[in-house]
């Protein structure tokens, strides 16, 4: 699950985290932490969607510090297109394509490892 936290007091940043128990991590975060924390929303996703969220926000020149990011109209907008599901389709599409990409570039180093091999042998034929 992904989870989206912030202060009671100042909703200017959120964390943006991974947990199987959000509100369990939510608790140990909270313990940790002088001021209280909020749920903003959890959603589904895992470690990868937290991943590529965050690169996403980062993109952005939305990054704080570890998992915090500032929290402003343009963030909300995004959590809550992910929360939605249209950015979370956004997401494993990306994914998909990045293993898409991952296969392929695999499959060419394949191909040429096997004519470099295939063509070797033939220059020691002539």
């Amino acid at each position: 699950m992904l989870y989206f936290v912030s202060e009671e007091n100042d909703l200017t940043r959120v964390k943006v985290g991974y947990a199987a128990d959000a509100f369990a991590r939510v608790r140990q975060l909270q313990t940790g932490n002088p001021r209280n924390l909020i749920v903003l929303d959890v959603v589904q996703g895992d470690k990868q969607d937290e991943r590529l969220l965050h690169a996403r926000l980062k993109r952005l020149g939305k990054h704080v510090s570890g998992e915090w990011f500032v929290y402003d109209q343009e963030v909300h907008a995004i959590l809550v297109s992910y929360a939605s599901g249209s950015l979370y389709k956004s997401i494993q599409t990306e994914r998909a394509i990045r293993t898409t990409i991952s296969i392929l570039g695999n499959l060419e180093r394949a191909v040429r490892s096997l004519f470099r091999a295939i063509f070797k042998k033939r220059r020691r034929r002539w």
